[in-house]
């Protein structure tokens, strides 16, 4: 008797599997035969590009900002000190480093203000 149901439990089981499968989304495709089938929606991982960039950019401008507005020689002293601090403080002088794009971005700045 136990034997009798072991086809119907098997394709229970896979109607249960495809059935959580569709629960994170779903995309309906038509075989050659005419017939629609729900397939489950392929898993892709996808970055948020455009919120990385501004986030980028608007930590260049914060940091021209910064130079401009105390200066080059109070600017590096500042990052010196924080640089003196722990393993975060570390990190954080090393990404508060003047480079090209900051200093750019603070010499514009600069001829902005006068």
């Amino acid at each position: 008797m136990a034997q009798a149901n072991t086809p119907f439990d098997k394709r229970l089981k896979k109607i249960v599997r495809k059935h959580d499968q569709l629960n994170g989304g779903s995309v309906k495709r038509m075989r050659p035969d005419g017939l629609i089938v729900e397939e489950p929606r392929r898993f892709r991982l996808r970055l948020p590009l455009r919120g990385i960039g501004t986030a980028v950019i608007l930590g260049f401008m914060l940091k021209g900002l910064f130079l401009a507005s105390i200066g080059a020689d109070s600017y590096n002293d500042r990052v010196v000190t924080l640089a003196r601090g722990d393993t975060l403080s570390g990190a954080m002088a090393w990404l508060m480093q003047p480079d090209a794009v900051t200093t750019f971005i603070a010499e514009m700045l600069g001829r902005l203000t006068g």
